[in-house]
């Protein structure tokens, strides 16, 4: 998870490469998805990287009626998902 300065306010989130991870997907297919706005996510201005919330995460596996990632797929096996604090 990485915090950003992004529109005057700090915003949590993951990377793409992170997302990718989780979701189980190659990176391209989130890539995708946040391009068109099948999954939510925020630009970093400067370095015009994405930066995807866990609701965004949560509310895009709901959406699609996949189960839940359950395992660690051997990458990221410290990524867990978190509630951002307001």
């Amino acid at each position: 998870m990485v915090a950003r300065r992004i529109a005057g306010r700090w915003q949590r989130g993951y990377t793409v490469d992170e997302a990718a991870s989780f979701l189980q997907y190659d990176r391209e297919a989130v890539s995708y998805w946040l391009r068109t706005g099948h999954l939510a996510g925020e630009r970093d201005p400067r370095s015009g990287d994405w930066l995807v919330t866990t609701r965004a995460l949560i509310a895009f596996i709901r959406g699609s009626h996949e189960p839940m990632p359950t395992g660690d797929n051997g990458r990221l096996g410290e990524l867990r998902l978190r509630p951002l604090s307001s």
